[in-house]
C-alpha cells in the first residue's frame, strides 16, 4: 500500500470517527445540562455529575482529532482526555471541591442553573458542618444585595458528615432577564463544629 492509499484511509478513519462523535455532542449541547429536580438527593446529584464527565468529553476529543490527525492516535487522545477530566473539578483542597471546570459559571440573562459543591470530612469524627456563602465584589459595582439576590437556595446551610465521606449542595442560580451583564464574585465558607474549617471561591458571569 503506498503512503496516499494510507493518508486517504486514516482521513475517511478520522472523518467516520469525528462525525459520531460531532452527533453525540450535538445533543450534548442541545439538552439540559442543569439539574431537572428542585429538591435533589444526593444521589441525584451524584448521577448529574457523572452524566456532565461523561459528555465533557466530546469537545475536547474532536479539537484535538481535527487539530492534530496524524501526530497522535485515538487511544493516546482519549487517554489525555481522560487526565484533563480527571482534573476538572475546581478544588481548593480535599475538603472542598466544587464541580465546575474551573472556578466559573456563565449563565445568560433569564435562565437559570446550580454550582454544586462537596465537602468532604477530614475531622475523624462525625462531625456537624455549615456553610455559608457571601459576596466579594463583582465588576459592575451593584453589591451584596444584588449578587445574593441571582441565589434561590439558602446561602447559609448546616450537615452532618460521617468520618471521610463527603456530601454535595447545590447553589441554585436564578438570573432575571433584566439582570446586567456582569461579573460576580462569590466564596464559600465552610465551618465544622463551628471552627473555620476550608474556603473556596466561585465566580458568575451574567452574559448580555
Amino acid at each position: 500500500m503506498n503512503k496516499n492509499k494510507l493518508i486517504i484511509i486514516i482521513l475517511i478513519i478520522l472523518i467516520i470517527v469525528a462525525s459520531y462523535l460531532t452527533i453525540d455532542y450535538i445533543k450534548y449541547k442541545t439538552s439540559p445540562k442543569c439539574l431537572e429536580t428542585n429538591n435533589p438527593t444526593q444521589e441525584d446529584i451524584k448521577e448529574h455529575l457523572n452524566y456532565l464527565e461523561q459528555k465533557k468529553e466530546y469537545k475536547p476529543l474532536i479539537n484535538k482529532l481535527l487539530k492534530n490527525p496524524f501526530k497522535k492516535n485515538v487511544k493516546d487522545i482519549v487517554t489525555e482526555i481522560k487526565d484533563e477530566l480527571s482534573r476538572a473539578s475546581f478544588s481548593m483542597d480535599e475538603k472542598l471541591k466544587i464541580h465546575l471546570s474551573s472556578n466559573i459559571i456563565e449563565l445568560d440573562r433569564g435562565n437559570n442553573c446550580e454550582v454544586i459543591f462537596s465537602v468532604k470530612n477530614v475531622n475523624k469524627n462525625f462531625s456537624e458542618f455549615t456553610y455559608s456563602i457571601t459576596h466579594m465584589s463583582d465588576d459592575c459595582k451593584n453589591g451584596e444585595l444584588e449578587s445574593l439576590s441571582y441565589i434561590e437556595t439558602p446561602i447559609k446551610n448546616s450537615m452532618v458528615i460521617p468520618f471521610n465521606e463527603e456530601k454535595y449542595q447545590v447553589i441554585k442560580l436564578n438570573i432575571p432577564k433584566e439582570a446586567q451583564p456582569c461579573l460576580f464574585r462569590y466564596n464559600i465558607k465552610i465551618e465544622s463544629d463551628n471552627k473555620p474549617y476550608t474556603t473556596g471561591p466561585f465566580h458568575l458571569k451574567i452574559n448580555g
